[in-house]
């Protein structure tokens, strides 16, 4: 997991070969790119990995640096509630 105020991604491991990057809101994300799997979850969403060469890094960071500026403004407006 990469933690900024809350849970922003995580890694995990898919069939033998493949691993799954999730961004924890990846449902509220941009995807410009049409990258990122929903699979009827509500609030996840990832990107399959299988060959490095393969892997979309430019675009996984785009993704990257969204999500976490939604984390930030998420955390600020939790503070705002709370005052």
């Amino acid at each position: 997991f990469y933690y900024h105020h809350s849970w922003v991604c995580y890694i995990t491991s898919k069939k033998k070969d493949k691993l799954e990057l999730c961004f924890i809101n990846g449902q509220e994300l941009t995807d410009v790119y049409d990258i990122l799997e929903k699979r009827n979850r509500k609030m996840v969403s990832g990107i399959m990995l299988s060959q490095l060469e393969d892997t979309p890094i430019q675009e996984i960071m785009e993704l990257y640096q969204e999500a976490i500026i939604l984390d930030k403004n998420k955390f600020k407006s939790k503070k705002k509630k709370k005052k």
